[in-house]
Parts: C-alpha cells; sequence; structure tokens
C-alpha cells in the first residue's frame, strides 16, 4: 500500500487496485529532492532509535568485580 504513494505518473505508476481497475495515483516520485531528504532523515532516526534502544537494553558491563 505504500509504494502506490510513492510513484508518480509519469515513472512506473502503481495501480490502487489493480485486479477490479487500472486507476493508478499520481504519487510524488523517488527523485524529487525533498523526498529522497525526507526519506533518509526518516532512515536515519529509526536507525538511531533502535541502535539506542539496544544498547539501553543490553548495557556493557564496564566495572571489574
Amino acid at each position: 500500500m505504500i509504494d502506490v504513494f510513492t510513484h508518480s505518473s509519469e515513472y512506473y505508476p502503481s495501480p490502487v487496485l489493480y485486479p477490479i481497475t487500472d486507476r493508478g495515483f499520481d504519487g510524488i516520485a523517488w527523485p524529487t529532492s525533498w523526498f529522497m531528504a525526507l526519506n533518509y532523515a526518516a532512515l536515519g532516526i529509526a536507525g538511531l532509535w533502535l541502535w539506542r534502544s539496544a544498547r539501553k537494553d543490553n548495557p556493557v558491563n564496564t566495572q571489574a568485580s
């Protein structure tokens, strides 16, 4: 479903309800600058959040017993 919104009508239009109709949706093309920046920023934030949550769940014991 997400893929439908990330293809423009000029480049590989994705039909919304393919078996029923060939009608497409004019979405945002991937090479659009602001969309690329937003996409990579979202991936970076998600990666940082996963990395930090993994570190919080598994702290490294640096003190010798």
